[in-house]
């Protein structure tokens, strides 16, 4: 070693040799520059995209596999797992966007309580999709099962919101569209019935009674009001339709796959219930006691009080008074009776008929009280 090269050294390393390797690093990194420019130049100015590209594919840590298969395209997202739906539920949302909202839309004109009863209505169309959609994939359950009940409750719930909006308004002058909407709501209880079809038709002749006063009432001097009672009674037909269609004797339960409804709820992204502000969804109210029979026997408190008990005890005790049982009836005046009186038995005439209760109609109404 000379003595110049010996005055650099500073421990161990000689600062001549250092700055010599880092010229000739230099010089390679320069050859390589060099070389990728003449690489990449590409005809027709796209080099500048291939390399807008190329910063995207290694900003998105896709960069080695770009370049492993020769391509700057970055990879294509996965698309989430999409289950498509039956033909059923389908037609029966179909059947919502066409009939149910637009009236929900029509009902928000007329009056802003009417819109509010016709949205809680639509809101129960929606439940019953949910609830088709589980026909759709689980086997048909005992219909006294809780998981059923909790299965319908939300459908139920909101038939009892708009009834008890009809009966907190009964002074409105809309009460007859209230009625209508009330009146026409239990025939959403179809999915209870084993002959849905025919008891659509009842719950539309039940509806109509309170349409046609609206008609009458707003033919005149509000047409837009008739033209909502209509709208409201066609919607009837179609679902008629749907029903014949696909589930002719009750809802179309899939017995084939053989899920049970808690089974089908845990897989799949429908939920039958919204949950409650405070967690988890209410149970059903429990259903009305029966009405009491006149051939029910009432036992010791019958027989200790026979004139105040009920049952049968308490007819004959009414009986065995002869001719004094009818000591407490009035006497009625002619004004008040009706084959003297035309007037009365047109106003007789005009009462709402009370419509039929069958069976599948007090299921449903067992939830809510009905009107």
């Amino acid at each position: 070693m000379s003595g110049e090269e010996s005055q650099f050294n500073v421990q161990g390393y000689n600062i001549v040799t250092i700055l010599k390797r880092l010229e000739a690093a230099t010089s390679r990194l320069e050859d390589i520059t060099i070389f990728q420019e003449e690489a990449n130049v590409i005809p027709d100015g796209k080099a500048g995209a291939i390399d807008g590209e190329k910063k995207k594919s290694i900003e998105s840590g896709a960069a080695g596999a770009g370049a492993g298969a020769g391509s700057s395209a970055p990879s294509a997202p996965a698309k989430p797992l999409v289950i498509e739906e039956s033909k059923q539920v389908k037609a029966f949302k179909e059947y919502l966007e066409e009939h149910v909202k637009p009236f929900t839309a029509k009902s928000k004109e007329v009056d802003t309580l009417v819109g509010q009863a016709a949205s809680t209505l639509a809101d129960a169309f929606e439940a019953q999709v949910k609830f088709l959609t589980i026909v759709d994939q689980a086997k048909k359950p005992d219909m006294s099962s809780g998981e059923f009940l909790e299965l319908i409750n939300p459908i139920n719930s909101q038939i009892e919101k708009l009834n008890n909006l009809k009966e907190s308004n009964r002074r409105s002058e809309y009460f007859n569209h209230l009625s209508t909407l009330s009146e026409g709501a239990p025939v959403l209880g179809w999915i209870l019935s084993n002959l849905p079809v025919p008891m659509i038709s009842e719950f539309k002749d039940s509806a109509q009674f309170w349409s046609n006063r609206v008609i009458k009432d707003y033919k005149e001097k509000d047409p837009k009001q008739a033209e909502w009672a209509k709208q409201f009674i066609a919607i009837f037909e179609p679902l008629k339709a749907y029903v014949k269609e696909y589930h002719t004797t009750g809802p179309a339960w899939n017995n084939k796959d053989c899920k049970n409804i808690s089974e089908v709820l845990s897989k799949a992204p429908v939920s039958a219930a919204p949950p409650a502000a405070g967690g988890s969804a209410p149970p059903p109210p429990p259903p009305p006691p029966p009405p009491a029979s006149i051939f029910e026997d009432d036992g010791g408190a019958a027989k200790s009080t026979p004139a105040s008990g009920g049952g049968m005890n308490a007819v004959f005790a009414d009986l065995n008074k002869g001719e004094g049982i009818t000591s407490a009836l009035k006497k009625v005046d002619k004004s008040e009776m009706t084959h003297k009186n035309p007037a009365l038995r047109q106003q007789a005439a005009a009462k709402k008929p009370t419509p039929p209760k069958k069976a599948h109609q007090l299921i449903l109404c067992s939830l809510y009280q009905c009107s």
